[in-house]
């Protein structure tokens, strides 16, 4: 199998490698940090790795199903779970809070001033993983990995 361009394209002669359970994991593994980051103040980044999160659990589902999960847009991943997965509202709407911090929190000049470290806090922090927890859990319940 030949990976060309970004993390979702494959080009596969015979048949597409399911990395599913690589997804899921990841996507766990930046949930904790997200967590950690949140118990330690820094609520930039616990915006963004709640963002991250939430992406790679889509990109399990998606992954799962033989779709595309090229891109990094939260609301773009999930219409992509449809029609064959009906995406509850919440999870929309959870997505489309999280999209919001994929960028921003990272870079000052998308602000009119100030660095990214100084605008968000622990109400934006405990939200973005409170909305993580809402796409976490639909997708948990999407995809079944195998025990090991």
């Amino acid at each position: 199998m030949a990976l060309s361009g970004g993390a979702g394209r494959r080009e596969a002669e015979d048949e597409q490698v399911l990395r599913s359970d690589d997804w899921l994991r990841q996507a766990r593994g930046d949930q904790e940090t997200a967590e950690v980051l949140f118990r330690n103040g820094r609520w930039d980044w616990c915006c963004f790795a709640s963002q991250q999160s939430a992406e790679k659990y889509l990109k399990a589902a998606l992954d799962a199903r033989r779709a595309d999960c090229e891109g990094h847009s939260l609301p773009a991943l999930s219409r992509r779970l449809e029609p064959g997965t009906a995406v509850p509202e919440g999870v929309g709407h959870a997505c489309r809070v999280l999209n919001r911090f994929y960028i921003p929190t990272r870079y000052p000049d998308v602000h009119q001033e100030g660095a990214p470290v100084d605008l968000y806090d622990e109400k934006d922090a405990g939200g973005a993983l409170e909305e993580l927890r809402v796409v976490a859990g639909f997708v948990e319940g999407l995809v079944r990995p195998p025990t090991s």
